[in-house]
């Protein structure tokens, strides 16, 4: 329950710092998509990552800075997204750093990953159907 509480603050953080930054002008669009924005966080052992945040309820994304899919882990650290069978993003057990700061073994890691992960099958299919039955205008009963 403890980690849920910190991820779940963590992201209150975020987006609240993310919301103040953009209020004054300091997160800049990465593209000329309107919904690619970067922000640096603070991690559980005081380094900092930048990241992406890409696309919108009800599929959005983390990559970092240059592209690779980011998952929180149970604690609250990012890592690098592996896709599952069910096609959804889990952490890979690899945390994740700024391209600068990445040591040999990461730079192992990441060469054999896929760039620009994204839900597929079964798990896309789960949170499209969520999406849908939540914004699906209940039919008025006649008289």
């Amino acid at each position: 329950m403890r980690h849920i509480s910190f991820i779940f603050c963590l992201f209150i953080f975020s987006s609240l710092s993310l919301a103040a930054q953009n209020a004054a002008g300091g997160v800049k669009p990465t593209t000329e998509n309107s919904n690619v924005d970067t922000i640096s966080l603070p991690q559980l052992d005081g380094s900092t990552i930048t990241i992406l945040g890409i696309g919108s309820v009800p599929l959005a994304y983390t990559e970092s800075i240059d592209g690779y899919t980011l998952v929180l882990n149970k604690i609250g650290i990012y890592e690098y997204a592996e896709l599952s069978k069910k096609g959804d993003l889990e952490p890979s057990g690899i945390k994740a750093n700024n391209p600068a700061k990445r040591d040999a073994k990461e730079l192992k890691y990441i060469n054999k990953l896929t760039k620009h992960l994204r839900y597929q099958g079964a798990k896309l299919e789960e949170i499209q159907a969520k999406h849908n039955k939540l914004n699906t205008t209940p039919k008025k009963e006649k008289k």
